[in-house]
């Protein structure tokens, strides 16, 4: 058997661990193969000395993340990936300053997550986004889908409140048994009072929480289209949507 010719993708990664590994997940589960030679390589940092993203947004540390986003990205680099993927969505508000430092593309995953709602959800035009609060203050999601004439539906603060102890309490203290109930009702909230019908799993912690307690409705997942991107770009297939 022939090794495959697929160029190398690369995952900058550690924001957090966790949705780290839910992104190589990911490649695995939406790469059709049938062998292991047929799936593209990856070469993950997982680089957990990143401070935090919505800390450093929020003004509520002076740890600028963006000195170890451009040395990851950088260490990729001289591994010779072809492309690189965050899994962080707050992340992308530092986007242009890592893009800019190398000359390896860096596949967007906001601009390929909207454009997917765009494409499979083409009537729905408030878009619920569940996120951090650097990622709201930042407009990482708000400025992508106003490119589509998208509106961005957020919780409120009580609702806000609920998402952030998801995030932080849940899933990054590697919490599985955190109650969700509050979470839950935030999104029920939205779809009676704010009329939202397609969600956006604007973080990638949420991501893995749906992974493991999947709730009924539309829930969009960048780390899953990301995951597509990166497998189409570096040349290998595709499994079905």
């Amino acid at each position: 058997m022939q090794v495959n010719c697929f160029k190398t993708i690369g995952i900058l990664g550690g924001m957090g661990p966790m949705a780290t590994v839910a992104l190589a997940q990911a490649l695995v589960d939406n790469t059709k193969a049938d062998c292991d030679q047929q799936h593209p390589p990856v070469i993950v940092d997982n680089n957990s000395r990143i401070p935090d993203r919505t800390q450093f947004l929020l003004d509520t540390t002076s740890e600028d993340p963006r000195p170890e986003l451009i040395a990851t990205a950088k260490r990729l680099e001289n591994c010779n990936v072809s492309c690189i993927i965050m899994p962080c969505n707050t992340a992308h508000a530092f986007y242009k300053e890592i893009s800019e430092s190398i000359n390896t593309p860096v596949l967007h995953m906001i601009e390929e997550t909207v454009r997917w709602i765009t494409e499979h959800y083409p009537k729905q035009k408030k878009i619920g986004v569940l996120a951090t609060q650097g990622t709201y203050k930042a407009n990482v999601y708000k400025n992508g889908l106003e490119k589509f004439d998208l509106t961005q539906v957020k919780p409120d603060k009580k609702g806000q409140d609920e998402v952030t102890k998801m995030i932080y309490d849940g899933v990054k203290a590697n919490n599985f048994s955190f109650d969700r109930s509050g979470y839950e009702q935030t999104i029920k909230e939205m779809r009676e009072k704010k009329g939202v019908e397609v969600f956006i799993l604007g973080c990638t912690e949420l991501s893995v929480v749906h992974n493991e307690y999947p709730l009924d409705g539309i829930f969009v997942d960048p780390l899953q289209i990301i995951a597509k991107a990166a497998i189409k770009f570096v040349g290998a297939d595709v499994t079905c949507l």
